[in-house]
């Protein structure tokens, strides 16, 4: 019986240990397959944070690009650089995480040339910034290349993310269903192994050490993944289905000011935390039940100190057996610095873009809205005059600081921000140094933030805000930057308004000088009707008391002196060059005559410049009379020669008679008046002994000595006559028009030359003064239409929100039409230049081949659109040139994108270049539409376009290749043309080498 016992209990014991056996190792597989989901679970947690953080930074270097482009400064370039030297670690990190997962390992392979590719884009627009300006690199911004590859690089990480959520939730269930597994294995095996050897307590105890071994690797599993979640900078909550909170990670804490105790067991839509409705909270629980997972919100999360904090969260949930939500799990990233930036920035844009106020409503606008945003009672404008500082404007809610008042700059605490050169932050100002100032002891001001204003280069004063009372918590270095961006905008609306005030100075000058005036000027169109009237003298209005404004010239005139005038108009138009005409009018009963000039404009008007010269008129008739009475009374006596000296001496013009032998017979008293010569200094001299003062009186002696051979033997010519432009120094700077003709008897024979000095110098003036009109006119443009480019780029760029695909199309028109003006700009300004003399070549030895290829690359996307063909000829060895690389790649450009524009589709394009002796010839060929021998004659003057249909499509302005010719003879060389019509062209281009 004994035996039989033993036996039993042995056979209980073999059984029961053979049961706990297979339980054991049934329970040690599913703990080890639990074990090994958890540390997947927390694997993928891994893959997502290093996803978002990718994203995350790529978003920072887009937002620091964006700012340096706009502003130009480097300091907007700090999200830039930080986050550049964290995206290629984090990238190598995730390389590392998804090692095992062939199908993320493709898509990173795909993401990772294209963040390269984002990074270069980035840097690229950046070097342009800081080497071209704001226009090269916004019209390289709104390429739209950067943002198509972020838009591929979001989509890119999304798929990875759904692939990780699709783990994720893989992983959650099998974890679940492993716990379930553990559990009734080890619930089974254990009620199974008691009931076999109940009375085998060593079995049962060595099973309770075991179970414990397990509790313990399961607790260090929570431990590890605890320590996982507390390292993670991101917020991670952890609900169960009815929405209690069962994990708080560290970055909640630190967040909220809550610790996971006192949060633990409760519904999350009950704790303060969550601003808002409840029932908006719940809306969320609602949607994961829905099976509405994963999803993304943003919500506002108050701390315990009552902070708002704005928080993008996403949610997942972990299910159990049955497919249910079991966990929720909420990871969320901290947007509120970004969020207060960009309300921030739009504060200041609505201040800036608000162009129905006066400036001085903006200021007070800005300073109220910098109190607001710095939580400030008082904000201020300064300027600084010496050590004299003034309050220019003020915004004060108790009106203690008023705009006016002036202060010792020692004793004000703007001048530690001055001192400094930068932004001041002081929270309490009595536990620091400025409480020594005096302005403490007057007003008593705890908090303080100040920054310089710099105008134009030069500190203007500053902006500042302060308190009576301490700011509660510190200044930010976000609230530093802003207010430097504030002060900045402040300095440039101070630098315009001054500009402003020197335009209303220089138009007040521009009118005086119009009102001292003896012409007439007046803008007329193409039809002859008058735009605008500036009479000088009411004589020369040409009828006293008709109003022009608005009338046509047949309303003012009689039909044939209306046409003529017209034809004038037209022709001026037609040739784009100044048509001169004289015409006589009757005025109250009296012929007056009149010399205008005709000038073309750019909107198809011209502008008339009438000069009233009747009495020159007159005088040239008395002259005619009087070579008559010369030629008539040569030989007479004394009397005759006295009475053509009073003729010649009641001109207005200077006059001198030279024999055939060169030797002076006369001179007039305008001759003596001219050029401080006495009469009997020159009459009876020869031209060449008067050498010396020929170099005192003309800027350019040796053409004037040059006269005599220069015109058939000068005086001794019996036939020609010229007109020509000659400068005065001495005594007294003019422009003088030199007329001169041959003197004859009655009898033909020849008496000698007769020389009419009349000047000019008012009317040369009125010429150059068009000219940097036109210069003034072009380079104001500039500056609106570079801010109106850069507005429209930020619209189309969607960074002010979302726009329809009619406002795109409206913007896209509106951007195409303020390049056309900007290059319209630069033409003129370049011309303008050109003909100042103000273009400096920046002279080095330049690589021809290189600059062609340069240029072709440029501009081949343009040919291919057009299904053109380019060909490149270019000598195996080309020396190397003495010029100015971008005049030339501007010369090569021009010539390049005339060859395409004039080219039909599907067309060839040739660009040769060679060497010769002691140049190089560079040639571009098309096959284009070409142009006639007389369209040839005038290719290279300013604003020439060849009539026909193609050019009139293709649209321009006339001065690329005035451009060309200029900046090609600039350089010492040369430009030519050959051309067929329905053929193409050549053109031709020589420079010297090195």
């Amino acid at each position: 019986m004994t035996f039989y016992r033993i036996g039993k209990t042995t056979a209980g014991f073999v059984v029961g240990l053979l049961l706990m056996v297979l339980v054991g190792l049934g329970s040690y597989r599913s703990m080890a397959q639990l074990n090994q989901n958890s540390a997947q679970v927390t694997h993928t947690y891994q893959v997502l944070s290093e996803l978002d953080d990718i994203l995350s930074e790529l978003k920072d270097i887009e937002t620091g690009q964006r700012g340096f482009i706009l502003t130009g400064e480097e300091q907007y370039l700090e999200p830039y650089q930080s986050g550049l030297q964290m995206v290629e670690p984090e990238t190598k990190r995730l390389r590392v995480l998804i090692a095992d997962d062939p199908a993320q390992q493709r898509r990173l392979a795909i993401l990772e040339p294209l963040i390269i590719q984002k990074l270069a884009f980035t840097q690229e627009t950046i070097e342009l910034r800081r080497t071209e300006g704001f226009d090269t690199a916004s019209h390289m911004l709104a390429t739209g290349r950067g943002k198509r590859l972020m838009d591929e690089i979001r989509q890119i990480i999304q798929e990875m993310r759904a692939e990780e959520q699709r783990l994720l939730e893989e992983r959650s269930v099998q974890t679940a269903a492993r716990s379930q597994s553990t559990l009734f294995l080890g619930s089974a095996g254990s009620l199974l192994a008691i009931t076999l050897v109940a009375g085998a307590s060593f079995v049962v105890n060595r099973d309770v050490r075991k179970r414990k071994q397990v509790e313990e690797r399961l607790r260090q599993e929570r431990n590890f993944n605890a320590g996982v979640l507390d390292t993670t900078g991101a917020l991670v909550v952890v609900l169960d289905a009815e929405g209690r909170i069962v994990r708080f990670n560290h970055a909640c804490e630190q967040t909220t000011g809550y610790q996971f105790d006192e949060v633990r067991g409760r519904h999350f839509w009950s704790l303060a935390l969550f601003s808002g409705d409840p029932a908006l909270a719940q809306s969320g629980l609602k949607a994961i039940h829905a099976d509405q997972f994963p999803n993304q919100r943003e919500a506002w999360l108050v701390s315990r100190t009552g902070e708002r904090r704005v928080i993008a969260w996403a949610n997942t949930a972990l299910l159990d057996g049955e497919g249910k939500p079991e966990y929720i799990i909420s990871v969320g990233s901290n947007l509120t610095e970004r969020k207060r930036a960009e309300e921030r920035l739009r504060n200041l844009y609505d201040v800036a873009a608000a162009h129905h106020l006066g400036f001085d409503d903006k200021i007070h606008r800005l300073l109220t809205m910098g109190c607001q945003e710095f939580n400030l009672d008082i904000g201020v404008v300064g300027e600084v005059a010496g050590q004299r500082y003034e309050i220019m404007h003020a915004v004060d809610i108790d009106a203690a600081v008023m705009s006016g008042s002036t202060y010792d700059l020692g004793d004000t605490y703007c001048a530690e921000a001055l001192r400094l050169g930068g932004p001041v932050a002081v929270e309490h100002v009595a536990e620091s140094k400025l409480q020594a100032r005096p302005c403490y002891a007057i007003f008593h001001l705890e908090a303080y933030l100040g920054t310089p204003i710099v105008v134009n280069g030069v500190v203007y004063g500053t902006l500042a805000f302060s308190s009576l009372q301490p700011h509660p918590v510190a200044f930010t270095s976000a609230d530093k930057e802003f207010l430097k961006l504030m002060a900045q905008w402040v300095g440039s609306e101070l630098e315009r308004r001054q500009a402003e005030v020197k335009l209303q100075a220089s138009e007040a000058e521009l009118r005086a000088l119009f009102a001292a005036m003896t012409d007439n000027i007046f803008v007329l169109d193409a039809n002859g009707r008058y735009r605008k009237v500036a009479p000088t003298q009411p004589v020369l209005t040409e009828q006293v008391g008709v109003d022009y404004v608005g009338k046509t010239l047949h309303e003012v005139f009689q039909p044939q002196q209306a046409e003529l005038f017209l034809r004038c108009i037209q022709r001026a138009l037609a040739t784009q060059h100044t048509v001169h005409t004289e015409y006589c009018l009757e005025v109250d009963g009296q012929a007056l005559w009149f010399a205008a000039a005709v000038s073309p404009m750019l909107d198809d008007t011209v502008i008339w410049v009438a000069r009233d010269i009747t009495k020159r008129k007159r005088a040239e008739e008395q002259v005619v009379q009087t070579v008559a009475a010369l030629e008539a009374q040569y030989y007479q006596a004394e009397k005759a020669h006295s009475e053509s000296n009073a003729v010649l001496d009641a001109t207005s013009e200077g006059m001198a008679l030279v024999a055939p032998d060169h030797r002076f017979l006369t001179v007039n008293r305008r001759f003596s008046e001219l050029f401080g010569v006495g009469t009997d200094q020159v009459v009876g001299r020869r031209l060449t002994e008067l050498e010396g003062e020929l170099q005192r009186v003309f800027a350019e002696a040796a053409s004037m000595q040059g006269q005599d051979g220069q015109h058939s033997d000068g005086a001794g010519d019996a036939r020609g006559t010229f007109r020509e432009i000659v400068v005065q120094q001495s005594p007294v700077q003019r422009e003088l028009e030199l007329f001169s003709t041959p003197v004859r008897r009655a009898d033909t024979e020849h008496l000698g030359r007769l020389y009419v000095f009349r000047d000019i110098t008012h009317e040369r003036e009125v010429d150059r003064m068009k000219s940097e009109f036109v210069s003034l006119v072009s380079h104001e443009l500039r500056t609106p239409l570079t801010s109106i480019k850069g507005y429209i780029d930020l619209v189309l760029d969607e960074e002010v929100g979302d726009i329809t695909a009619d406002q795109r199309d409206f913007l896209e028109i509106a951007k195409t039409n303020a390049d056309r003006l900007v290059t319209l700009t630069n033409d003129l300004l370049d011309v303008s230049r050109i003909e100042a003399g103000k273009i400096e070549l920046q002279r080095q030895p330049v690589d021809v081949a290189q600059l062609v290829r340069r240029v072709s690359t440029t501009l081949r996307p343009q040919l291919e659109a057009k299904d053109q063909r380019l060909k490149l000829e270019l000598a195996p060895t080309l020396p190397l040139i003495s010029a100015d690389g971008d005049r030339i790649t501007q010369v090569l450009t021009n010539l390049l994108s005339n060859a395409h524009k004039y080219t039909p589709k599907g067309g060839h394009i040739v660009i040769a270049a060679t060497h010769e002796p002691t140049q190089v010839r560079i040639e571009v060929q098309d096959t284009g539409i070409g142009l006639a021998a007389e369209e040839q004659a005038q290719l290279f003057t300013k604003f020439f376009r060849a009539r026909n249909r193609t050019t009139q499509e293709v649209g321009g302005t006339g001065l690329g290749l005035a451009i060309v010719k200029s900046l090609v003879e600039l350089h010492g060389g040369g430009v030519a043309v050959a051309s067929t019509p329905g053929r193409g062209s050549t053109f031709s281009v020589t420079l010297p080498m090195a």
